[in-house]
């Protein structure tokens, strides 16, 4: 989500957290592990860990749809598999620099991406929910080779998962989609008990120090300069409830009660038939 050009999932994880991932996390004993960030960041090598634990061994060219930070792009690499690195977002170009020259990053959206190559693996680690399963399959069928496999680690909704609207997938209509299209699935990991302690971690500090701290600026601007408080509460309200409308979002869907009762977060290993027909 972006806030007047910057990329806020970016700089609040990047900058403000000091996270070297965007992704959840897998956390080892949820309920007993402390909330704290160092064990987030253990939780997020965990996770990328048990990512390329389903990479098939034979696998020497992979695609990565919506890399991030780069963290899953430096980690293939070093594993000796080359990669492309696609986002939308410039910004994340610089973090898969320097990664070696096995890597290379290209800015698009998976929407408009092109590319005469033919991969081993196309992985999406938290990328699935920005297009619809039919674009995610008639690409994915363009770019990678008959016999290769789609690694998809991210969130679902279930049949009745009204509150997550901008999680598009539900998840048996992905796997239907993919099904209709040549991928049958190799692995299903749910790890839905081991990511909600993150959301449990944001949505807890959201409440504990957002809500406290914007109290405290209104009554202290309204308190010591009121003319100017009602005055910049004019001239920036465009952007103020933007920021309100963002924070309602995040909040809500950091729900960690309402993910677990309408969501599922999944591993899913899909392998592309070696029948299956190239889309055109």
């Amino acid at each position: 989500m972006e806030f007047d050009g910057l990329a806020l999932d970016l700089f609040f994880c990047s900058e403000i957290l000091k996270l070297s991932s965007l992704h959840y996390g897998l956390w080892a004993d949820p309920g007993a592990e402390p909330l704290t960030l160092d064990n987030l960041r253990a939780a997020q090598r965990r996770y990328t860990e048990a990512l390329f634990r389903l990479i098939p061994g034979d696998t020497r060219s992979a695609l990565d749809v919506g890399c991030g930070l780069g963290d899953v792009a430096r980690g293939l690499v070093a594993r000796g598999i080359r990669v492309t690195a696609i986002s939308p977002d410039k910004n994340h170009g610089r973090y898969v620099e320097g990664a070696g020259e096995n890597v290379r990053f290209v800015q698009s959206r998976y929407q408009n991406f092109s590319s005469k190559e033919r991969f081993d693996l196309v992985l999406m680690s938290e990328s699935q929910n920005y297009f619809q399963p039919g674009v995610c399959f008639e690409q994915t069928s363009r770019f990678l080779r008959p016999g290769g496999h789609l690694l998809v680690a991210g969130m679902f909704r279930k049949s009745d998962g009204k509150p997550f609207p901008d999680h598009v997938n539900v998840l048996e209509e992905f796997i239907g989609q993919g099904a209709s299209m040549g991928f049958e699935v190799v692995e299903n990991q749910d790890i839905t008990g081991n990511v909600l302690p993150t959301l449990t971690l944001v949505h807890g500090a959201m409440r504990s120090y957002i809500d406290p701290s914007v109290d405290l600026l209104q009554r202290y601007a309204q308190t010591s300069a009121p003319v100017k408080a009602r005055v910049l509460g004019l001239v920036f309200r465009r952007q103020l409830e933007e920021l309100r409308g963002i924070y309602r979002y995040l909040l809500a869907k950091t729900d960690p009660d309402a993910f677990a009762e309408h969501g599922t977060y999944r591993m899913l290993l899909m392998r592309r038939g070696l029948s299956a027909t190239r889309a055109a």
